[in-house]
């Protein structure tokens, strides 16, 4: 009776776990401790310079928020909507790569190509 008792628990963890997992697998949990849906968008007056990034380790929304968030902190840069893990990021004046990446990988994540645009 008590095996039954196990395994009937075993059971419901796991089917909680794997109704969790999917959410996450397919972007829309809150994989990083998250849970916020939007991130202000910012305006450059002029555009000097463009990016394109592609980045690795983004998992779900709020990991591109995340990142929309610390490129955003730049007095310099902006970045807009992150899409199938690559950032397109302005700035008014011309961008040093090294920091891009140095920005990036301070949050988590890693800058696997990078080209002017």
């Amino acid at each position: 009776m008590g095996t039954v008792l196990v395994l009937l628990i075993l059971t419901v963890a796991v089917i909680v776990a794997l109704k969790s997992s999917r959410k996450h697998l397919k972007g829309e949990g809150d994989c990083c401790g998250g849970g916020t849906d939007s991130c202000s968008v910012k305006y450059l007056n002029q555009i000097v310079d463009r990016r394109k990034v592609e980045i690795e380790g983004i998992r779900c929304q709020h990991c591109k928020i995340q990142i929309q968030t610390i490129i955003n902190q730049v007095p310099y840069l902006a970045c807009g909507e992150i899409d199938d893990h690559m950032a397109v990021i302005e700035a008014n004046r011309m961008i040093d790569e090294q920091e891009i990446i140095r920005i990036i990988e301070k949050a988590g994540y890693r800058v696997k190509k990078m080209e002017k645009i």
